[in-house]
């Protein structure tokens, strides 16, 4: 038991310190940005990335839309900074994939008509949908 007590305490330790760590170098990379945008160098600092709009078709393709691209800021760091994600994030993402906002069920039911009564009858049968 006093065993697992003091790896636990090594382990609260180590994290302590890799988390102390993590915002030190994030402090650090804030102050030297500052610094630059300060002295002017805003173009080493900051960059532009063009975002394309994208769309999975039915039969499994991706189309991309050439026509309306978003321009997004990024800065050229680790960390998210000054509201900007990092340009190395960006540039990995620069297609956003379009989704449908409906659920399968709804999905589902717009691509399907309401059902005729047989018989040639044009009177529709309650909410029965049968699909297109």
């Amino acid at each position: 038991m006093a065993l697992m007590g003091r790896l636990l305490r090594i382990l609260w330790r180590w994290s302590l310190l890799l988390l102390l760590l993590v915002a030190l170098f994030a402090a650090g990379e804030d102050a030297v940005l500052r610094y630059r945008l300060q002295r002017g160098a805003g173009s080493a600092v900051l960059d532009h990335v063009t975002i394309y709009d994208a769309a999975e078709m039915k039969n499994g393709r991706v189309e991309i839309y050439f026509d309306h691209p978003e321009i997004r800021d990024c800065v050229h760091a680790v960390f998210p900074h000054f509201g900007d994600p990092p340009c190395w994030y960006v540039r990995r993402h620069v297609f956003k994939l379009l989704t449908n906002a409906w659920s399968g069920a709804e999905w589902r039911a717009a691509q399907c008509v309401p059902a005729r009564a047989p018989s040639g009858s044009s009177r529709l049968r309650g909410s029965a949908l049968q699909p297109a």
